[in-house]
């Protein structure tokens, strides 16, 4: 009897542990996938999010693309009707309405450039780099800028410490990025304000910044500006189709480097790119 007993008590003993083995198992299982449930949750959520922010991007852009379309060719179409209602047969009036319909064009196709060029840049980005002197770059950009600037009535200058490596870039594109940061600052530059551009050497790159004396970004926004088609204000935005800042994004990107905007301690706002040494790839030595 009790040799009875005692394997009966193994026998309990053993399946006791058994099953708390298997139960310990199963609670483990369960944690398992309540936490991978939680994680499908989360990425659920994270892309429902990034839905309703794409459409939120595409709403905006259907809205902007269409106000930026309607403005110029109902202009158009306005002038063309003086002209055939009697503007035609005075010379000096003909001339000026008709420049003002090839300005309202020229705005039109610059539109569809942009428009062409992010398409571009989106699929392949064409690139022909080689080893540049950040300061002549700078130099070349400002040039570009300056008959702007005077006419706004607005300081354009550089800043930038002497014998800088080179960077590595396609001359091209990089002017691109330099001539919509440019834009944008001087569009939103008061009379009598100022732009500077900077520059300085950062491990393995070169930091370029564009600071303004304009109202700022919005608190928030300074991410979302490069976001296509995004306007952080819609209310107070003077033309454009909020194309410059994503292709300057694209541009910097496919360069291997970054770009970022933030508000400046004592007003205005400040754009930031990089652009990498030549060194640093080992094509310079």
């Amino acid at each position: 009897m009790t040799t009875i007993l005692l394997v009966v008590s193994m026998v309990l003993v053993t399946t006791c542990a058994a099953l708390a083995a298997t139960i310990w198992r199963l609670h483990r299982g369960l944690r398992v996938e309540r936490a991978r449930t939680e994680q499908l949750r989360a990425a659920l959520r994270h892309v429902e999010a990034a839905a309703a922010r794409l459409e939120r991007v595409r709403s905006d852009f259907v809205a902007n693309i269409s106000h930026e379309l309607r403005t110029p060719l109902a202009s158009i179409k306005l002038l063309v009707e003086t002209l055939e209602a009697g503007a035609l047969d005075d010379a000096a009036s003909a001339r000026t309405f008709t420049c003002k319909i090839g300005a309202e064009t020229n705005h039109l196709i610059a539109m569809a450039e942009e428009l062409l060029s992010l398409a571009r840049l989106e699929a392949l980005p064409a690139m022909q780099p080689c080893a540049l002197d950040p300061a002549t770059l700078v130099s070349q950009a400002i040039e570009r800028m300056h008959e702007l600037a005077r006419q706004k009535e607005v300081g354009l200058c550089a800043e930038l410490p002497p014998c800088l490596p080179r960077v590595w870039a396609d001359e091209a594109q990089v002017g691109r990025v330099f001539v919509n940061l440019l834009t944008n600052a001087l569009t939103f530059t008061p009379e009598d304000g100022c732009v500077v551009v900077s520059a300085h050497l950062e491990p393995d790159a070169i930091a370029f910044s564009v600071a303004d004396t304009g109202p700022g970004i919005p608190s928030g926004e300074e991410k979302r500006i490069f976001e296509r088609f995004y306007k952080a204000d819609p209310a107070r935005q003077r033309g454009g189709t909020g194309l410059g800042l994503s292709i300057a994004r694209h541009i910097v990107q496919a360069h291997g480097g970054h770009i970022c905007a933030q508000n400046r301690e004592e007003g205005g706002a400040c754009f930031t790119f990089t652009l990498p040494v030549a060194t640093r790839v080992g094509l310079e030595s």
